[in-house]
């Protein structure tokens, strides 16, 4: 199984989403979450003050 994603989303609510439809469902889609995470953080460094996830 392998994992291709085209768009990283946007805030941690459609993370949640991706996560729980899709992703959150297989290792492989466990993992290929880890670069998703870094880049909405690099985006926003706030973003765990936001959902207390510091």
């Amino acid at each position: 199984m392998s994992v291709v994603f085209t768009n990283v989303p946007s805030d941690y609510e459609e993370f949640e989403a991706v996560y729980r439809k899709f992703l959150g469902k297989s290792a492989q889609g466990t993992a290929a979450m880890i670069p998703m995470v870094m880049e909405i953080y690099a985006r926003n460094a706030r973003i765990s003050e936001d959902t207390g996830m510091d």
